[in-house]
This record gives C-alpha cells, sequence and structure tokens, in this order.
C-alpha cells in the first residue's frame, strides 16, 4: 500500500507478482511428419534400420550428408515445429485465414544399403523442451521389430569454452574428440577417450543418449569441441575417423564421392548465409 499527498491510500504492485508474467510462455510444438506425395501426412512415421544416427549441429549435420549419405537422396520424413495456437487467433484477429507453415529442422533419410541405416539430421537449434519430445519421437519411428540388436550414433559439437579438464591442455589445439555410451553398449572398443568429469551434456544429443539408457538400447555419443561451430572443413573432418571403427565400419561403406560433396555442401551454405561484410 502506499499513501498519496492528498492521503489517499492506492494499492502498489510489484512486477514479479504480475499475472501477466506468471503465464507460461507456449512452446511450439516438435513433430515428425513423413515425406510423401499423398495429401495426408502422419505424425510417428515408422522405418526398418538396424543403426541410427542422430546428427545434432551444423557440423554433425554436414558430416552425415556428405560421408555418409549418397546424393542426391530425398528426405523420407521432416522434423517440422508447428506454431502455438495463439499465431492462428492472431490471423483471425487481423483478418487472415491462412495457416502458418510450419518451420523444417532436419530430415530424415534411409540409405540405399538395404535400408539398413537411419539418418536423423537437425542442424537447428531447438529448445530444451523441444529436444526432450523429439527425442522420444525419434524412437517411435523406428520399427520395434528391428530392435533385436539395435545401434545409436549420435554425433554433436560443442564450442571449445565448453570443454573443462584437470590435465594438462594445449592452448593452441582447435579440435577435442571425445565419446559417451550407454551402459548397455557393447558393440566394439572405442578409440576416443572418454568425455571427462565435470563436463556435462544437454539439449538433443543427451536427451536421445538417456533415451537410449531408460529404453536399454546400446547408444554411443561422439562430441567435438571446436574453436567455431559453424561448418568447417577440418571441424566436419574431424568425424571422418569414427568410420573406420565399429559402429559405423559395420554398416557404412565408404563413399568415393565425400569430398566433392562436402565443398558442394559448404559452398552451398556460404551462399545461403551471404557476404557479412556487404
Amino acid at each position: 500500500m502506499m499513501a498519496t499527498f492528498f492521503g489517499e491510500v492506492l494499492p502498489v504492485f510489484s512486477r514479479a507478482v504480475v499475472d501477466d508474467e506468471d503465464e507460461d510462455v507456449p512452446v511450439p510444438e516438435v513433430f515428425i511428419v513423413r515425406e510423401t506425395t499423398e495429401e495426408t501426412t502422419h505424425d510417428h512415421p515408422s522405418f526398418d534400420c538396424q543403426l541410427l544416427v542422430v546428427a545434432v549441429g551444423p557440423s554433425a549435420s554436414t558430416f552425415v550428408e556428405a560421408y555418409i549419405l549418397s546424393r542426391p537422396l530425398l528426405p523420407v520424413a521432416s522434423v517440422q515445429v508447428r506454431g502455438s495456437d495463439k499465431d492462428d487467433t492472431d490471423d483471425q484477429l487481423s483478418g487472415l485465414k491462412f495457416r502458418k507453415q510450419p518451420t523444417t529442422l532436419g530430415h530424415f533419410y534411409h540409405t540405399h544399403l538395404l535400408d539398413k541405416v537411419l539418418c536423423c539430421v537437425v542442424p537447428e537449434k531447438l529448445l530444451p523442451e523441444q529436444s526432450t519430445t523429439l527425442g522420444e519421437k525419434i524412437f517411435s519411428c523406428v520399427n520395434r521389430t528391428c530392435f533385436t540388436k539395435p545401434v545409436v550414433i549420435i554425433l554433436t559439437s560443442l564450442h571449445m569454452c565448453e570443454y573443462k579438464t584437470q590435465k594438462n591442455f594445449d592452448e593452441h589445439q582447435s579440435i577435442v574428440l571425445r565419446a559417451l555410451h550407454s551402459s548397455t553398449y557393447t558393440t566394439g572398443r572405442l578409440n576416443q577417450p572418454y568425455l571427462e568429469q565435470p563436463n556435462t551434456l544437454s539439449g538433443l544429443a543427451a536427451a536421445v543418449l538417456s533415451e537410449c539408457e531408460v529404453r536399454e538400447i546400446p547408444g554411443v555419443l561422439f562430441v567435438c569441441y571446436t574453436d567455431m561451430l559453424d561448418s568447417d572443413p577440418s571441424h566436419v573432418q574431424a568425424f571422418v575417423p569414427l568410420l573406420e571403427q565399429h559402429p559405423f565400419k559395420s554398416f557404412v561403406t565408404p563413399n568415393e564421392e565425400a569430398e566433392a560433396n562436402l565443398k558442394n555442401l559448404l559452398m552451398q551454405r556460404t551462399r545461403d548465409w551471404g557476404n557479412l561484410y556487404m
């Protein structure tokens, strides 16, 4: 309460308890849609695979597209973000009757090799709530009858400033590759050092590995710490040694056009970004 100069007593509310600020901001819904020529699509499509590869971030996504997927290759499904109900209300108030198009954040691809490898490529960054939801939906896209001996590989990149170590570290080292796997992973020996404590992971990569642990599915996560997060040839090629070891070696054949694919992808994305100095 507050007294004015004329003796009136007026209520004063703190900004910390305003009702409007206590309302939760709606998070756009993430869903998976099968790519088809038909008009009807459905959520949670099911695909057969023996190896599931989830690439998170621009560098990991570029590596999968260049070194694992054969081009041209059409996506079998897409990861999209649906607008909230509030968007439709705003359209109605402004007299517009069209529905806002969903935003595509990533795609699913099936390799040509007997459809044994399913790749989920998500170069865009997600909100924490969206990462948890998408982590669950990714596994719902895999045919459960094929999960006799499944293997999941997760690839992601983080900035070097997030890497913590108690050992002597070369400050001039620009790339560090570490591994982390679920308790049920026994498919081959890892050549990369394990991620040391107290490092932590978050986002979609951590959500997928957590799902592997809960579902008792063998999964391994490779995180590449680099001095920049944008796609750079050296940062993308940091994942190349993984192709010579399990579980990649058991499912993925060497791609002779990988270097050409990588060059074309980087040139295309450079044109999309435009000239920053113009």
